[in-house]
């Protein structure tokens, strides 16, 4: 929060003393301000999100929801190509006979950090794919993409607060360092696992597992609710 405060107080106190500044000065100051404030932004929001998940209590299995999981990745992948701008190709492959229990907006959050982290990571002309499939007995969420991957000794690492294996890239793309820590707390609360495959060169595959407890399939969720 220290960095773009200071951005931010440096820009204000500039404009404070500058009488003679015209419109256009004035705006591009303004302009400046704008991106370390969104960040500013963006890192309370993902504090304020983690301090709740900290401290809240698990998302049992009497609580939260049956949350449409394909509904909800649909959602997500519209959001991603926007943020995309056409420059990666997204798809989507999902078994729409599973559903999730839950608390939804905390599942969002978790999965819109993967998508969003490879949307951001990923080179221009890159490939992500998306995938909420049926794994034994349980089922996963994985975010695929062939960017350009991640030492070995980072991912042990990489849920860690803060952590990052490239700080000035992490900046630029806007992120905060948080999303992965997020993840990990939202399949904390949901009995869930992440695990992370990635190598140099060959792309990254960040997975979360649910296990049978935490899934309903479509035909018992329309027989619980007829009967």
């Amino acid at each position: 929060l220290s960095t773009p405060l200071t951005v931010i107080m440096g820009y204000l106190e500039t404009m404070k003393d500058c009488e003679q500044c015209d419109k256009a000065e004035l705006k591009n100051y303004i302009e400046r301000i704008e991106a370390p404030a969104h960040r500013m932004k963006s890192l309370v929001e993902d504090l304020l999100l983690l301090s709740r998940l900290d401290t809240g209590a698990p998302a049992g299995l009497g609580g939260g929801s049956v949350i449409n999981v394909v509904s909800l990745l649909k959602n997500i992948v519209t959001e991603a190509e926007q943020l995309s701008h056409g420059r990666h190709s997204i798809s989507l492959d999902v078994d729409s006979d599973i559903r999730l229990k839950g608390i939804e907006k905390e599942i969002y959050s978790g999965f819109n950090n993967l998508v969003t982290n490879a949307i951001r990571y990923t080179p221009d002309g890159g490939e992500i794919k998306i995938e909420w499939l049926a794994y034994g007995d349980s089922a996963r969420f994985c975010v695929r993409d062939n960017g350009p991957g991640i030492a070995h000794e980072h991912l042990p690492r990489l849920t860690e607060r803060f952590y990052r294996v490239d700080v000035g890239r992490s900046r630029s793309s806007g992120g905060t360092g948080l999303g992965l820590a997020i993840v990990k707390q939202v399949l904390r609360r949901h009995d869930g696992e992440l695990h992370i495959d990635s190598n140099p060169g060959k792309g990254s595959e960040f997975c979360c597992f649910f296990p049978q407890a935490r899934l309903v399939h479509e035909e018992d969720d329309a027989s619980v609710k007829a009967g």
